[in-house]
């Protein structure tokens, strides 16, 4: 569905993904869709979550999403928001106990990570 949906002469890839056409990165049971911050190519996402969850039954637990953005102007963050109907998280935030954001990171920014491998590790 995804596939088909950047199809859609309207959809715009994530200005990062668009050289190999990455619309989502998933593990487990997480999903994170990428897509460049304008509301027709959100839009374009949130109909493929919504006609997926009409065929499997499987719907989204709107408590656990969040909208990141970054460098999105504030009346299409609003369309946005408006149009997803989630709440906008901050970044930098942390995946799977990994910090992303949208700017380099300082190395200090990855010291929990760092710490929890070596108490793991036993270094």
């Amino acid at each position: 569905m995804l596939k088909g949906a950047t199809e859609n002469s309207e959809f715009n890839f994530h200005p990062k993904c668009g050289p190999l056409k990455i619309t989502h990165l998933a593990f487990a049971d997480d999903l994170m869709l990428l897509a460049r911050g304008d509301a027709i190519s959100v839009g374009i996402l949130m109909e493929c979550l919504s006609n997926f969850g009409d065929m499997s039954g499987l719907k989204m637990n709107v408590n656990k999403l969040n909208l990141y953005t970054a460098g999105v102007h504030r009346q299409e963050l609003e369309d946005i928001v408006q149009l997803t109907n989630l709440v906008k998280g901050s970044m930098p935030f942390l995946y799977l106990r990994i910090p992303l954001a949208a700017i380099k990171l300082k190395i200090s920014s990855y010291d929990s990570l760092i710490n929890k491998t070596k108490d793991y590790i036993g270094a």
